[in-house]
C-alpha cells in the first residue's frame, strides 16, 4: 500500500519539475531542435589547428603539439560530421601548451609534470566573414617521469593526446550550446 503512494508521489514530483522546466524555456540539447543543431554542426569546415608550445617539455614540444592538433582536428571532424561540399561556417582553432613541474622529490628530482592545453577558437560565417562565436577551453593532464626516457616521452605524448581529445569534445559541446541559444533567441512563428 505504502509503495503505491510513494510511486504516485514520485510521479507527481517528476511532472511538476518537468512542467516547471518547460515553462522557463528549458529544452534538452538532444530534444526537438537536435536535427537543426546537427545540421548547423555539419555545416562547419574545420581549418588547420595552429599551435604554440611553451618550453619545458621533456620531448620536442612543437612536434608533439602538431600531433595533438591533428588529433583535435580529426576528433572534431568526426564528432561534428563535417562533410558538406559547401560549408556555412569555418572553425579556426589555436592551441597553446604549458608544462610545469608537478611532483618534486626531496632530492629535487622531478617525477611528474603537469601539461595544460588551451584551445582558443572562433566560428566564422563564410558568406559574411563575420565571427559569430568565439571561445576558449582548457584541459589539464599529467605524466610521470621515469628512468626510461622512451617511457617518459610516450607518457607525455599520451597525456597530450588525451588533453587534445578532451578539448575537441569541449569545443563540440560549446558549439552545441551556442546553436541552442541561437535557436532559442529566434522568434517563434
Amino acid at each position: 500500500m505504502w509503495w503505491s503512494d510513494a510511486r504516485a508521489l514520485i510521479a507527481a514530483c517528476t511532472m511538476i519539475v518537468g512542467l516547471g522546466l518547460g515553462a522557463c524555456g528549458f529544452e534538452p540539447v538532444y530534444g526537438r531542435g537536435a536535427a537543426i543543431r546537427h545540421a548547423e554542426l555539419a555545416a562547419i569546415e574545420i581549418g588547420e589547428v595552429e599551435g604554440r608550445a611553451n618550453p619545458g617539455a621533456i620531448s620536442d614540444a612543437n612536434s608533439g603539439l602538431g600531433r595533438a592538433g591533428l588529433e583535435l582536428r580529426k576528433r572534431l571532424m568526426t564528432s561534428l560530421g563535417s562533410e558538406r561540399a559547401s560549408p556555412r561556417y569555418r572553425l579556426g582553432v589555436s592551441l597553446e601548451e604549458a608544462q610545469g613541474e608537478f611532483a618534486i622529490q626531496a632530492d629535487d628530482r622531478v617525477t611528474r609534470y603537469r601539461l595544460a592545453l588551451t584551445a582558443s577558437f572562433s566560428l566564422v560565417e563564410i558568406a559574411s566573414g563575420e565571427t559569430v562565436y568565439s571561445g576558449a577551453t582548457r584541459s589539464v593532464g599529467s605524466y610521470n617521469v621515469v628512468i626510461s626516457e622512451f617511457a617518459t616521452v610516450a607518457s607525455e605524448a599520451d597525456a597530450r593526446r588525451r588533453a587534445a581529445l578532451d578539448l575537441a569534445d569541449n569545443i563540440r559541446e560549446l558549439l552545441i550550446t551556442h546553436f541552442s541559444r541561437e535557436r532559442a533567441a529566434e522568434p517563434t512563428p
